[in-house]
C-alpha cells in the first residue's frame, strides 16, 4: 500500500513527532510511504532514509495578508498540493492538523484516477483552536474523509456538533516507552520543577512562573525549567525571571532534541496549558515516571485521573497550581504513588506499538 502522510512542518512539535514516528514505523512495516509538508522549516526528527519527503514551499499566513491574498494563496496550496499528491501512486493520504487537512480535502475533492482513501487526524482542542465560524468551516470538510482520528473524547464530542455523519476513531498519542520499569527515584536532580512546551501564550508559563515566585517564599531551595521553541512568549518571560529576581532559581531553555534527558533531570512535571489536543510531553513525563500537575483543560481526562495518574489543577488558577506544586513537593508518598499510576498508565494505554496497532487496524478497515 502507498501511503501519504501531510503536515504543516517537520518543525519540532507534537505532531511532527507522532507523525514522523508513525511514518517510519509504517515504511519499517512494509508499506511504501512519503511524506509531503508545507513550510520550508527544518526537519527536526529522524526520518527514515527511504521515505520521499517533499516540501511544497508555501509561506505561514500572517495579519498581514488580506482576505483577497489568503484566498488566493489558500487556492495556491491546493494545486500545488494536489499536483504533487498526483506526482506518485497514492492509496491512501494521512493528514495532521487542521489547515493542511482542509487543504487535502480539498485538492482531491476532484475525482483522480483512482479512490483514495483519506484519513484527518485532529490535533488540538477544536472548540478553542480557532475560532467559531472557522470551526464550522472547517469541520464541514471532514465529511470528505473517510475516517477522522480524535485524541479524546471531548474533540469527539464538539466535532459531532458541527459534522453529522463523520466517521471518527478515537486514538491516542502513543509514547515510545524507554523504561520496562519505572525509572523514577528520590536522588537529588538538577531540576524540583519541569515545564516542556513551546514558549506561547496558550502554554501559560507566565501562570507557572507566578505561581513559582510564590512557592520560592517558602521552599528557598526549588529550581525550575521551562523548555520549548520560542513562539514569541520567551523575551516577555525572561524579563518577569529578572524582574522577580529568579534568575538563579529559573533557567529558559530551547526545544531540546532529547526530552528524556531533561525529564529524568526533574522531580515533578508541570503542565499549565489553557487548551491542548492531547499533549505528548505529559505523556513523556509520565512514562518516565514524573509525577505530574497538569491544568484541567478540556480532553484531559483522557490522559490524568486526578490524584490517582496525576494532580489537576483549575485552568489559569495560579493560586491553586501554588498549592499542588507545594502539596506534590511535600507529600513523599503522593510523589511516589502519582509516579508508578502514571508510569503504568502510558504502558497499558499509550504505548507506541499498541497504538501503532491501531492506526494500522483503522487503515485495513477503509
Amino acid at each position: 500500500m502507498n501511503i501519504t502522510f501531510t503536515i504543516a512542518t517537520l518543525d519540532k512539535g507534537g505532531a511532527e513527532r507522532v507523525l514522523t514516528s508513525l511514518a517510519n514505523k509504517f515504511s519499517e512495516d512494509g508499506f511504501n510511504v512519503r511524506i509531503i509538508y508545507m513550510h520550508p522549516q527544518a526537519i527536526a526528527y529522524p526520518i527514515n532514509t527511504n521515505i520521499p519527503i517533499r516540501c511544497i514551499n508555501v509561506d505561514h499566513f500572517t495579519e498581514k495578508h488580506s482576505i483577497f491574498e489568503r484566498i488566493i494563496n489558500f487556492t495556491n496550496r491546493v494545486f500545488l498540493l494536489r499536483k504533487e499528491i498526483n506526482s506518485k501512486p497514492t492509496d491512501l493520504i494521512i493528514s495532521f492538523g487542521d489547515s493542511i487537512s482542509v487543504t487535502m480535502l480539498m485538492a482531491t475533492f476532484f475525482s483522480f484516477k483512482k479512490k483514495i482513501k483519506k484519513i484527518v487526524s485532529v490535533r488540538n482542542n477544536p472548540s478553542l483552536n480557532a475560532g467559531t465560524l472557522v470551526r464550522r468551516l472547517v469541520t464541514i470538510f471532514y465529511k470528505g474523509a473517510d475516517a477522522v482520528v480524535v485524541q479524546t473524547s471531548y474533540a469527539e464530542k464538539v466535532i459531532s456538533k458541527f459534522a453529522k455523519n463523520v466517521s471518527m476513531v478515537q486514538i491516542n498519542n502513543p509514547v515510545k516507552t524507554l523504561h520496562k520499569s519505572n525509572p523514577y527515584n528520590f536522588s537529588e536532580k538538577k531540576y524540583t520543577f519541569l515545564s516542556l512546551g513551546r514558549y506561547h501564550y496558550q502554554k501559560r508559563h507566565d501562570i507557572l512562573l507566578e505561581a513559582f515566585k510564590i512557592l520560592c517564599k517558602k521552599h528557598k531551595n526549588v529550581s525550575l525549567c521551562i523548555a520549548g521553541k520560542d513562539d514569541g512568549e520567551r523575551n516577555s518571560l525572561q524579563t518577569f525571571i529578572n524582574h522577580s529576581g529568579l534568575q538563579d532559581k529559573v533557567t529558559l531553555k530551547n526545544a531540546v532534541d532529547d526530552v528524556y534527558e531533561l525529564i529524568l533531570k526533574s522531580e515533578v512535571y508541570v503542565h499549565p496549558s489553557e487548551f491542548e489536543g492531547m499533549p505528548n510531553s505529559v505523556l513523556e513525563a509520565m512514562s518516565c515516571g514524573l509525577p505530574c500537575i497538569v491544568s484541567n483543560f478540556d480532553g484531559i481526562d483522557n490522559i490524568i485521573e486526578d490524584k490517582l495518574t496525576g494532580v489537576l489543577f483549575p485552568v489559569n488558577d495560579k493560586n491553586s497550581l501554588v498549592k499542588q506544586m507545594e502539596n506534590v513537593l511535600e507529600d513523599k508518598k503522593l510523589r511516589q504513588s502519582l509516579s508508578q499510576n502514571g508510569f503504568e498508565s502510558i504502558i497499558n494505554n499509550f504505548d507506541f506499538d499498541k497504538i501503532y496497532n491501531k492506526w494500522k487496524n483503522l487503515i485495513n478497515r477503509l
